[in-house]
Formats: structure tokens, sequence, C-alpha cells
């Protein structure tokens, strides 16, 4: 047996690659397997003349890993995809065919296999998918060959995570086999728990204050941020209703999601029917400038008292200034370069292959595992790893090297392959049934201070060592919740007391809000309607003293409340103003 790997595309995003798997045992037919298809891959350049392609691969439904893929089929391979992944393929399909050119799907569909356990495909070829985190549905593929009685392995992660994703499990890192090739995707992001978890509490701070939230976001990462906010809300005991709209929610009747208090709508006529004062609505795309995100942004673009909040990937420039507070997180989920490190470690692999990153990125691996060979995704060369039953060195590295190599792996690991071990303790691609918000880099711990204490303190939403004041849009000051690089708050309020104590300064954030550059400027009697529409929409928690006050003079700038009852307010005293319900 020979088995050799091609990058695809490395022009433009190195996530796919070719695997040739050459068996002399079945009269030398090579088996040409495709692994994701991404944006500029060629099949037919890549093959020669007497090659077919015998199967792809598809790691998860995201754009940059299937924009080719009715391009590239061919041959009557079949397209191999996690059982959540075919099943929202459909859908996933009939919306990129509105905004991007991907091609008639329906060859796609018609070959299409869902992939649960392992599958012979080719001989001596096996292969099975495994949970990759990443995204609902994600999984990497683990390929078995067969070479002179021997099993040996190929995993390719595709986009991965270790931690989960909406319920789904993140990449294992221990296998009852040797992993001898790790193909391993090297893009890598830090603080993403972090992000995630700033926007599920300006999403829930805000809502609890009274606004209307709407949250865009592309489609799998809109249907993981309803699961999520839900089971969120569902843990803290506070009661959002979450409305999640279009192609969101199609994908999330597509994963059969049944989280508490959500209501999928895929089509509406009425977009200011499914949003609502307190409520959050999930929609795409992720910047809102066309589809349902586009209608709903409309209904809220000037209302003072809503909210939107933008979780984008970072290819794309987000709204920065609106009527209503904006607000902008980078959301992407893939792995710190520390846990890329351990996931090597752990398998020890004979050869680890990166791509699906940028040159200079990719570079860092370059010699970075000195137990086993390191080959970048750069060119479009066909590079060799195994040949007549031995492993292949990268034929620039001198023998010296290579025999270092090869005495660490015999040290670590003996003679690699076996007959065949119990891959009954590996997960498959399932949604467990209790969501594990931690598990999935959400700071509980931190939300639970933050809500859980304010509601115990009568605070509202606000814990009960910030001075967080609202201004007459309703608009809460959020300190800690949004970083300066990731969101970007409008609407924030300081409270400042004059001489009768009564006055609240509504000062305009960096981005969007009322005071923005840009923004609406309510005259007076608009202003004091929004102020009476928060009286009427802001549910209060309060559970401590309460002092009655007037508006008695509302503009741009100011708002100026009468106290109607005593109080022991001192002058320069910061309060936390909260609109009640009576």
């Amino acid at each position: 047996m020979r088995v050799s790997y091609q990058v695809a595309n490395p022009k433009h995003g190195s996530e796919s690659y070719l695997l040739r798997f050459e068996d002399d045992g079945v009269g030398g037919q090579t088996a040409c397997v495709l692994f994701d298809s991404g944006t500029g891959v060629d099949v037919e350049a890549l093959l020669g003349d007497d090659e077919y392609l015998t199967a792809v691969f598809l790691t998860h439904a995201h754009l940059d890993h299937y924009a080719t893929l009715t391009e590239t089929l061919r041959d009557g391979a079949p397209v191999y995809a996690s059982r959540p992944t075919a099943e929202m393929l459909g859908n996933v399909f009939s919306e990129g065919e509105k905004h991007y050119d991907v091609g008639d799907h329906d060859d796609v569909l018609d070959a299409l296999t869902p992939l649960d356990d392992w599958e012979s495909f080719a001989p001596n070829l096996e292969a099975r998918p495994v949970p990759a985190g990443h995204a609902p549905g994600a999984a990497g593929f683990v390929v078995c060959f067969v070479d002179g009685g021997q099993r040996n392995h190929v995993l390719v992660t595709g986009d991965f995570t270790k931690r989960g994703i909406a319920g789904y499990p993140g990449l294992p890192t221990t296998y009852p086999e040797d992993v001898d090739v790790l193909v391993v995707n090297g893009s890598t992001t830090d603080g993403y728990g972090e992000t995630l978890t700033d926007a599920l509490a300006t999403t829930l701070q805000r809502a609890e204050s009274g606004s209307s939230v709407l949250v865009t976001a592309s489609g799998l990462t809109g249907a993981a941020f309803g699961y999520q906010f839900a089971h969120l809300c569902d843990h803290l005991d506070a009661r959002v209703p979450v409305t999640l709209a279009g192609q969101v929610a199609k994908l999330y009747d597509d994963l059969d999601y049944a989280a508490p208090t959500v209501e999928a709508v895929p089509v509406f006529d009425d977009p200011a029917a499914l949003l609502e004062r307190g409520g959050v609505t999930v929609a795409g795309p992720e910047i809102p400038v066309e589809g349902s995100a586009r209608h709903l942004f409309d209904e809220i673009e000037g209302d003072a008292a809503a909210t939107l909040v933008q979780l984008v990937g970072g290819a794309t420039d987000p709204v920065e200034s609106a009527g209503c507070t904006v607000y902008d997180y980078e959301l992407v989920n893939h792995p710190g370069v520390s846990v890329v490190d351990d996931l090597v470690a752990d398998l020890d692999p004979i050869h680890v292959v990166v791509g699906h990153g940028t040159r200079r990125s990719l570079e860092r691996y370059r010699g970075r595992y000195d137990d086993g060979f390191v080959w970048l995704s750069e060119g479009t060369d066909e590079h060799v790893l195994y040949d007549d039953g031995r492993w292949t060195a990268p034929p620039w590295l001198n023998q010296s090297a290579v025999k270092a190599i090869r005495a660490q792996d015999w040290r670590h690991n003996g003679a690699r392959g076996s007959a065949g071990g119990d891959w009954g303790s590996v997960p498959s691609v399932e949604r467990r049934d209790a969501p594990d918000l931690a598990a999935e880099g959400v700071a509980l711990d931190r939300l639970e201070e933050r809500f859980l204490r304010s509601r115990e303190s009568g605070r509202g939403s606000a814990s009960a060592g910030d001075a967080s004041p609202v201004d007459a849009s309703g608009a809460a000051d959020d300190p800690g919740t949004a970083n300066a690089e990731t969101a970007n708050a409008g609407n924030a309020a300081d409270a400042e007391s004059g001489p009768d104590g009564t006055t609240a300064k509504a000062d305009g954030g960096a981005r969007g809000g009322s005071g923005a550059p840009g923004a609406r400027t309510p005259d007076d009697e608009e202003f004091r309607e929004e102020v009476l529409d928060r009286l009427d929409a802001v549910e209060t928690r309060l559970a401590g003293e309460r002092v009655r006050a007037r508006v008695v003079d509302a503009g741009p700038d100011v708002t100026m409340l009468r106290l109607l009852d005593e109080s022991d307010l001192a002058h320069d005293e910061e309060v936390a103003v909260v609109v009640l319900d009576e």
C-alpha cells in the first residue's frame, strides 16, 4: 500500500485535502479521497487521466468547506457526512444558492450518505466519524487502511475544538488504536470562551432591562447561540423568550433542538411580531444587511430602546452606529495553539500534517513537534506518507534527524499497529441530552455571580457591586461585559446627582446608541413617550427601598427626575435607576 496526500486548495484556504491509497493487493487500484471541498478546489486538475474520485468526506456545513462541492463531485462518488450535517445540508445549500455561487446541489444530496459508524468505502479502506466540536454536527474522520494484515489510521480533524458546542461533544483525544497520521487544521483563536460569555451576558442583561434584542449570526452559529442562551436562562431562572427566525430556525429544526422558551419561525411575514420588549430574536446573516436579519433590523434600527448584538466571524465589518444600541463580538470557534500542541502530544502520531491557515500562522508549526514528521500545507505537490509497509520521512530532513524521530517513536510506542481495538468508547457525533455550558467555554460561575447575586440583592440584572444606571432609553451601562475589541456599546449612561440629587445624564457610547454621531436625536415629546413606553415594558425585580420619581425635564443630553418620596440620598451619590412596571 502507498499512501500520499495533496493539498487541494493551497492558495485559498488549505482546508481541503486529496488523499490517495494505492493498493497493490487489488491490482494497483488507487482510491482518491477528498476531504472537504472549499474555495478553489479543482478535482479535474488534481486527478490524473486514469484516476477516479472514490469518495468525498464533508466535515461540517460551513461555506469554506463545501463551496465547490457541486463542482468537484464526479465518478459517482458518495459524499459522506455525519448524520446531523447530512440532515441540515439541504437547507444549507438552498440558502447558499441565494447568496453564493455554489451551483445546483441536487447531485450532492443524491450522493449524500450519513455516516454513524465504520463504513467500508474501498477495498481495505474504512472510515468512521468522530465529533469535532467547532459547530453543531461537525465531525472529523478516522480512516483505517489495512496493509499486510496491519491496521493503520489517519485522523482528519477538519475544523475542531476539544470543547463541545450546543450539546455536541468536542474532538476525542484518546483512541483504542494508534493514530499514525494526524491531518489537523491549525487555525487557532484565543479567548473564545470569554467572548461567548460576554455575548451571552450582554444579551441577557439587555433583555432583562426590557430591551428588544436582535442577535445576528450565521446560520449554525445562530442556532448554537439560541441553544446556549436558552439553557443559560433556564440555569439562571431567567424568563426570557427566545425566537429564532429564517435560516437559523431551519437549522435549529434540522438539528432537532428543543431548548426551553425557544420558538423557531422559519418563515415570517411580519418582522415586528417576532420582536418584543424583554425578548431575544436570533437571525442571520451575521451582519444585518440582507435576509431575515435585514428585515428585523429595519424594525429596530431607529428604536433607542432596542439592541443589536452581532456575532461576527471577522471577515466582514459589523454595523457600528444606529439609533438602537449596537454591540459586536468576534466569535470564532477554533482552539488555542496549546490545544493543538496537547492533541499532538496525546495522539503521538508519526506524521502531523497542518493546514487551514495563513502562511505565517502555519510557519509556527515548522519543526514544532520533534517526536514526529511535520508537514505544512504548502503548494500542490503530492507527498508520500507511507510506502510498502514503511512510514516515509519528508525529503528535506537529513538522515540523523530521521533516525532520531524514528527512535523516539519506537521508545514511546513499540511496534505500531494492531489487529483491531474496541471503538465503543469513542463518542459518536450525537447531541448529548443534558446541556453542559461550562464544557462549551461559558464562564457559568461569572454569570451566576452577576445575575443570581443581583436578584438576591434586588438590583435587577446589575450586580450588587456595579453602579449600572439606566438612561431614559432604557440602556444600562454594562461594565466588564464587552471588551474594547469585540463589543461596542451605545446608550451607556453615567449617573450624576444634581443639586436635588435627581439627575441622570445620558452620554453616547463608543458606537451606536441614541447619543452616537449620526443617530436619531428625539425631541422632548418623543423622548418622553419613549420613557413612558419603558415604564410599561420593563419588568423589575427590585426588592429594596423604592423611591418614586417623576420626569420633570428630558432632552437629548439630560433627563431630570424629581423625587416624590423622602430619601437619604446625598449629593454626588451614584444610584441605579430602575424603571418599575406598576
